[in-house]
């Protein structure tokens, strides 16, 4: 007898009632066959069918094109339940659940399938270390002259920078205590396991299992009294492991309970900006207060004549009148700020140090200001308008064969394009943006962003965009239970927002005058569509000039953000002249055009053909990266193994050889075993992806053996 299974095909969904498995060689033979379809696809011998031939092709393709088989899942209740202690980990509740006697106690109800319990976790040690946001917000008014005349214990340091003549560093050898050292070791996400408290862990259990019980009562539509007996014997099973792990296993003392570590913490933030690492924000950063404070006024130009310059405007008025003057106009879209949300955003920098001599990265704190609920909505439509851009660009491409539309979501969508060009490259080549975030004119992004509404309001043939918990759409007309909006009304939100940044810094107001403000929801939506507007007026012209041989050249072109890669393309950076405002300066990364570091990728030439292995920036870094997470975090443990799990799938992914691949899991392997990660789940979970898998794996020969592979790679 076969499975009862569900089949997802294309938009239709199909129950199957019986459904037989086919043999492993069978679907070998099916993959092996659908892979030289879809490889020859892609040749230019398809190319060459004529339109008959072609049809019979693409119906033969349509067999070929694997259906989802989706196991039909079992309804269930999912509870989010608050993982208060690593002992959470032990208990291993949701196993709890799964016990014969527990289950024998469901009730007789529609939905008996047991709770998925998904855990939330606490704030991560950043929380408590970092100390910019509270001293920024705390600065009085004060001048470039006060901040030149402080004073600082710099010139005795031995941290001192050879080129500032201050304190800037990474190193955590600048921290004196031991066990505080040892803890900013793990990085800036990492969550401290805080002291036992037995009382306080059952209190909430019992909170918790009456809630769980009450959501699958309701759930069900029947009386909680039906879940007590289920309900009880959990809330004994839960206790009696418990009081029994409370007794017998040791679990540490967090760090920030000792006064020597808490003394150490204090004399540190009293003497440096504590801040996150550009590039690496799970690594530290020290630096003099005075010399951070001087480069951050520099950036608002506070020691010019005229406190200010091209891209801040100082503004002669209070935070409270700059707040007052806001919510007066954010009442024209119904928006009413939280109390807690009456603040301007805060200016901070972090360190660069890749670069030599460091450089610094200057970002609005965005989050939970008086414009935050406009930003929010905001972002909703923009990635709305992007993905209609996209597929409305898609649609044109099929019936023109002209790319019109260059950006893209992930790095797979550059992968793609060099795996296309397989034995037709020349060159590859990196470009970036330097100025994208705070050179950009106001009016020229204003105009691309009207431009795309008024072209995607006329192919939806909707007058409105309606918002919803997460997502924009278009509508028709007015909703009464969403919000909606006129493109004229959004229009208008956008404009709100984008001649509207204020932010706060040494006690006075500035107005970012272009560009826009780096952390805000908003702004990674605003530069993406109107970059895809200018990429798509250039081409828009270049085909009704006739200059085909131009729009050509572009099919080899992708963007992401501010990094923009191109292959077969000598002259991108003139090109881009003639496709981006003037404001907006193009940089070559590469000098070698064979070969590049494009996103999360290196790519080189190889017999005309693109290789891409793994890219980590950081691996290059002067500095040791902390990166993945250590089991000894306040985390469930199996979420550190399927870090793991999701870094082997990307490898796989991005590398085109096996050897590259073997290499990276390799190094990841040899990391994770320093932190205590037993090998015998690591080689569970690389089993795991590659079995589930399979078909993406099967780009390479693979040996009959995984785990035997596994330990072949790490040895």
């Amino acid at each position: 007898m076969g499975k009862r299974i569900k089949v997802e095909y294309f938009s239709e969904t199909i129950l199957i009632s019986q459904y037989n498995e086919p043999s492993k060689t069978e679907t070998l033979m099916f993959e092996k066959s659908r892979r030289f379809l879809f490889k020859f696809q892609k040749t230019d011998y398809h190319g060459q069918f004529n339109s008959k031939t072609k049809y019979i092709f693409e119906k033969h393709l349509q067999y070929f094109k694997k259906p989802n088989l989706v196991k039909i899942e079992k309804e269930r209740i999912k509870y989010t339940m608050y993982f208060q202690h690593k002992i959470f980990d032990d208990l291993n509740i949701q196993g709890l659940l799964n016990n014969k006697n527990l289950k024998d106690l469901i009730p007789n109800v529609q939905i008996k399938s047991n709770p998925l319990i998904v855990y939330k976790y606490s704030n991560p040690i950043s929380k408590k270390i970092l100390n910019y946001n509270k001293i920024l917000k705390n600065i009085d008014n004060i001048s470039y002259l006060d901040i030149e005349s402080m004073g600082c214990d710099c010139e005795s340091s031995d941290f001192k920078h050879p080129d500032f003549g201050h304190v800037i560093t990474g190193n955590l050898s600048i921290i004196r205590d031991l066990k505080l050292r040892e803890l900013l070791e793990k990085g800036a996400k990492f969550r401290e396991v805080p002291a036992l408290n037995i009382q306080k862990i059952k209190d909430q259990i019992v909170k918790d299992v009456n809630a769980i019980a009450k959501k699958w009562a309701l759930k069900n539509k029947v009386s909680q009294t039906k879940f007590k007996g289920w309900k009880d014997e959990l809330m004994r099973m839960v206790f009696q492991k418990l009081v029994y792990l409370a007794r017998h296993k040791n679990y540490s003392r967090p760090t920030l309970s000792y006064r020597s570590s808490k003394i150490e913490l204090d004399r540190l933030q009293s003497l440096y900006f504590i801040t996150v690492v550009d590039k690496a924000a799970n690594n530290f950063a020290f630096t003099c207060r005075k010399f951070y404070m001087l480069r951050l006024a520099e950036e608002l130009g506070l020691n010019n004549p005229q406190p200010g310059n091209e891209t801040y405007t100082l503004i002669n008025q209070t935070e409270s009148d700059t707040i007052a003057s806001l919510k007066q106009g954010l009442e024209s879209f119904k928006i009413t700020p939280k109390l807690a949300e009456e603040k301007l955003a805060i200016l901070y920098q972090t360190p660069k140090f890749h670069k030599n001599p460091p450089k610094f990265r200057y970002i609005a704190g965005n989050v939970s200001t008086v414009v935050s609920c406009l930003d929010e909505k905001v972002a909703k439509i923009l990635q709305m308008c992007k993905d209609h851009f996209r597929n409305l660009c898609f649609k044109n491409k099929e019936y023109s064969g002209i790319r019109y539309y260059f950006d893209v979501i992930t790095s797979m969508d550059v992968k793609n394009m060099f795996d296309n060009l397989k034995g037709g490259a020349i060159s590859v080549s990196i470009n970036d943006f330097s100025t994208l975030y705070t050179l950009f004119h106001h009016d020229h992004l204003l105009g691309n962003i009207s431009w795309m509404l008024t072209k995607l309001a006329k192919n939806s043939s909707c007058s409105y965009i309606s918002l919803g918990h997460n997502k924009a759409w278009w509508s028709r007309q007015l909703s009464d239970k969403h919000e909606t909006y006129t493109c004229l009304e959004v229009m208008e939100m956008i404009e709100f927002l984008v001649r509207n940044s204020y932010i706060k810094a040494f006690g006075k107001i500035f107005r970012q005058d272009r560009g826009m403000i780096m952390g805000g929801k908003s702004s990674g939506g605003l530069a993406d569509c109107s970059l895809m507007v200018d990429e798509y007026k250039y081409v828009d012209k270049q085909v009704k000039e006739g200059n085909m041989a131009d729009v050509v050249k572009l099919e080899n072109f992708r963007r992401y953000r501010d990094d923009c890669t191109v292959c077969n393309v000598d002259n991108f950076i003139g090109i881009a002249q003639n496709i981006y405002p003037d404001s907006l300066s193009l940089t070559q990364e590469n000098e070698d055009l064979t070969q590049a570091n494009v996103l999360d990728m290196h790519a080189s030439l190889y017999n005309n053909s693109i290789i891409t292995k793994v890219y980590c920036k950081t691996d290059y870094f002067p500095f040791q990266v902390i990166s993945l997470p250590f089991l000894d975090s306040n985390i469930a443990r199996n979420i550190c193994y399927l870090v793991f799990y999701s870094q082997v799938l990307r490898y796989q992914r991005l590398c085109s050889n096996r050897v590259d691949f073997a290499d990276r899991c390799k190094q990841l392997v040899t990391i994770l075993k320093s932190r205590n990660y037993e090998l015998r789940r690591l080689k569970k979970e690389f089993c795991r992806v590659i079995e589930k898998y399979r078909i993406e794996f099967m780009k390479w020969e693979l040996p009959q053996d995984l785990a035997n592979w596994f330990i072949e790679i790490v040895s």
